[in-house]
């Protein structure tokens, strides 16, 4: 991302596997396991001190989970 500012934490990823599990509206509609699910929660959620540290974090998370 030339000249733009990479926010710290993981909250834009988390996003994007909400967007590429998620089959609609409502968490039945999830498509990965309840573990999973808490996994993209942590990493969405809006206080940025709740979210996983880093990439790193997420992926080691998510990988325990799968």
């Amino acid at each position: 991302m030339a000249g733009g500012v990479v926010a710290r934490g993981s909250g834009g990823r988390g996003a994007l596997a909400r967007l590429l599990l998620d089959a609609g509206p409502g968490e039945d509609a999830f498509r990965g396991t309840a573990a999973q699910l808490a996994v993209v929660e942590r990493a969405t959620c809006p206080e940025p001190g709740e979210r996983f540290d880093g990439v790193r974090e997420l992926v080691e998370a998510w990988r325990a989970v799968s």
